[in-house]
């Protein structure tokens, strides 16, 4: 069976009975038709067993398309890292940590590291930091 045929089964067994009807309401003939033949109804019966455990947060599949200097950044120490991205007020924090933070370890430095360090600190690696990078890449950060 498909990954997400399955899933979306789960998904749909956790739902009230009334929820499940519209759903399945929604499809049109033709995708009924597919849905019955694919044995979708057993499929979501048995499915039904498994409702009330806890599914892990799938994450959002898009293209994220972060400026190019974060994959350099990704590669520096995590702590150091960690303060480019608490000082930084653009968007794409949560983007980064999202993709490039496999083992959470520049997220681990940010709730619990940073907060610690002085402010000034935290400032002046951020000015070094923005001198570093390219102008390209600056422009492309702040302008898309």
């Amino acid at each position: 069976m498909v990954k997400q045929l399955k899933q979306l089964l789960l998904d749909i067994a956790g739902l009230s009975a009334w929820d499940k009807r519209w759903i399945l309401q929604q499809l049109n003939p033709e995708q009924q038709e597919k849905f019955s033949r694919l044995h979708g109804f057993q499929l979501l019966k048995d499915a039904r067993r498994f409702r009330k455990l806890k599914c892990p947060e799938r994450p959002v599949e898009t293209s994220v398309n972060l400026p190019d200097f974060c994959r350099q950044l990704a590669l520096e120490f995590p702590l150091y890292a960690a303060i480019i991205i608490d000082q930084s007020a653009d968007g794409w924090s949560k983007d980064f940590l999202a993709t490039l933070d496999e083992d959470n370890r520049i997220k681990q430095a940010l709730d619990i590291q940073v907060p610690d360090l002085k402010p000034t600190v935290k400032e002046a690696l951020f000015k070094q930091w923005e001198k570093s990078i390219s102008f390209d890449d600056y422009l492309d950060e702040k302008h898309g």
